[in-house]
């Protein structure tokens, strides 16, 4: 039933977190400000079954986010973001804040990217101590982007982005686009079952490409890791 499937998913996603494939990309993503792609790390099915719980939910809502005068950015109404010239405008597209408290298998996966053994297991690979900061649910359908920006705030180290759309072909957009201190760029198609590594914090920025297809959506969870506050 569905409460299995959770429990499988949190297991599934657990494996991914502890395990060396993600490790490795952790040590190397710590010594430069750039991305690391690793391929059909979670499974179909368990894909199928994120994505199944984020299809069906009706708390969604389109949101659209301007650049403030001090840096920051203000979520506004659509009218606002239009009027607004375009070097304002940082991003739009859908959001899921509260998920629907019977979508187990998506509180699997969220359960899984919070819990404290798997955080331990990770900043053992960062070589730092660590915290979950946030994660972000999203959804991009045709026209939405994200623009280019630095996460240089929460102390930030990391970020694990989760593609869970399947079907994705070039000239479909949605891309996560990553660069560098060094200037070098990192192209990452939103391909379901791969894992982005990216560094976050001063000196790496990260945007994502306008979806162009009418028939594909690129659904994500960004989950943001960084240095404990005291």
């Amino acid at each position: 039933d569905d409460q299995n499937r959770g429990l499988e998913v949190y297991r599934e996603v657990s494996s991914v977190l502890q395990g060396e494939t993600l490790g490795c990309a952790l040590d190397r993503i710590r010594t430069y400000s750039g991305a690391e792609v690793l391929n059909g790390l979670l499974p179909d099915r368990v894909c199928v079954w994120i994505l199944e719980d984020l299809v069906s939910d009706p708390g969604w809502n389109e949101e659209w986010w301007i650049l403030a005068d001090d840096g920051s950015v203000e979520s506004v109404a659509v009218d606002d973001f239009t009027r607004s010239v375009c070097e304002r405008r940082f991003s739009w597209n859908d959001c899921l804040r509260r998920p629907k408290a019977d979508s187990w298998c998506l509180r699997g996966f969220l359960a899984a990217i919070v819990d404290k053994k798997n955080i331990a297991t990770l900043a053992d690979r960062y070589r730092s101590e660590i915290t979950f900061k946030s994660a972000d649910i999203a959804r991009y359908r045709e026209g939405h982007w994200l623009q280019r920006h630095c996460d240089d705030f929460e102390q930030r180290c990391f970020g694990l982005v989760w593609f869970l759309s399947r079907g994705w072909r070039p000239g479909f957009g949605g891309e996560l686009i990553v660069a560098g201190d060094a200037g070098a760029t990192c192209e990452i198609p939103p391909r379901g079952g791969d894992v982005a590594v990216i560094a976050l914090g001063s000196g790496s920025y990260h945007q994502v490409r306008s979806v162009r297809s009418g028939d594909w959506q690129r659904y994500s969870v960004a989950a943001h890791y960084g240095r404990r506050v005291n």
